[in-house]
């Protein structure tokens, strides 16, 4: 077996306050830096967060930096790391948060132990305050099939979302063809794919991560077109992954169903106003679904209404929409 056990793979753009308190802890460990690699992947930052990156480079040897030639986005960013691991297992971490130190010897302990895919870890919510919280999905587990775990879950799936609450064996992903979409919310049907994808799976109730609730994050931005026809996407990816477990695992792939219905039911909340570019890429990806789409009771009735009368709509909307994204912005203009 390889003597390279885990990539931790940290995606960056402007990230310069943080991400010596991120590396600080991923080389604050307990085994050797042989058995692991560090990859900080530069998409385009502006600040110096690349600097800092190479200070880290002069004293670890096991730490890798890949730059982008034009900015890819976060999903983009960490298929960037997927590829170039070389690393059995993957842990995406985030610059703005950071892990438990001397954490990876009992992970990489466990990981061979029970020749797992995916091991699922609690976390800790860490505030400016230095509000520290725990935050945990389920009870720990014995080594069963991650689909098993999903079904029995108490709580909605989208809350185990985040990438970095696991560990993944690189090759489930390469195998299974496993990447993140270049949108918004690209972490949600990754994770759910991952998830019940693996055959050798395990929660542990151990908080090997904490959480940075960053008030500059993606997550608090305002709402744009991009997020609505992101949140689109991924309600399509969600209905295709629906459509690919129903015959084997009806019941949960109703609640696959039903999330991505509530995706695109939200995303519709923009249709008026989408360009004719979101227009065509939301189209092409709700096609091939619309009987799904017209035969539910789930959408509200403006929606329902679209699905119906899809070729209609979409010609008005056509003509439509550039005047009423006009009238919105004037509106603003003179607010």
């Amino acid at each position: 077996m390889s003597l390279l056990k885990l990539s931790i793979i940290i995606p960056f753009y402007n990230s310069a306050s943080y991400i010596g308190r991120c590396l600080d802890t991923v080389y604050n460990q307990d085994i050797p830096e042989y058995l692991y690699e560090v990859i900080c992947i530069d998409d385009c930052s502006p600040d110096h967060t690349k600097d800092i990156v190479h200070e880290y480079q002069m004293c670890h040897s096991n730490l890798r930096m890949i730059e982008h030639a034009v900015n890819k986005m976060q999903g983009e960013t960490r298929n960037t790391g997927i590829r170039n691991a070389q690393g059995e297992y993957i842990w995406f971490v985030d610059p703005d948060d950071f892990i438990k130190e001397n954490c990876l010897k009992a992970i990489v302990d466990m990981l061979e132990n029970d020749n797992l895919d995916v091991l699922n870890f609690d976390f800790f919510d860490f505030y400016d305050s230095n509000k520290i919280l725990p935050n945990s999905i389920s009870k720990e587990t014995e080594l069963i099939k991650g689909k098993v775990w999903l079904n029995e879950l108490n709580q909605n799936f989208d809350e185990n979302a985040s990438p970095w609450r696991r560990i993944i064996r690189k090759n489930l992903l390469l195998e299974k063809k496993i990447f993140f979409s270049p949108r918004r919310y690209e972490d949600q049907d990754f994770s759910l794919i991952v998830v019940y994808s693996a055959l050798n799976f395990r929660h542990i109730n151990q908080y090997l991560y904490y959480y940075y609730h960053n008030p500059q994050s993606t997550i608090g931005e305002k709402l744009t077109a991009f997020n609505y026809i992101s949140s689109i996407e991924c309600g399509v990816n969600y209905l295709s992954f629906y459509n690919t477990i129903k015959e084997d695992d009806p019941e949960f792939a109703e609640k696959v169903k039903l999330s991505g219905l509530w995706k695109i039911n939200f995303g519709c909340k923009e249709l008026l106003y989408y360009t004719q570019t979101y227009r065509k890429k939301m189209i092409n990806a709700v096609q091939p679904h619309l009987s799904i789409l017209r035969n539910n009771n789930y959408f509200s009735d403006s929606v329902k209404r679209y699905f119906s009368y899809f070729e209609v709509y979409n010609y008005l909307f056509f003509v439509l929409s550039p005047l009423m994204r006009g009238l919105r912005f004037f509106k603003r203009r003179i607010r």
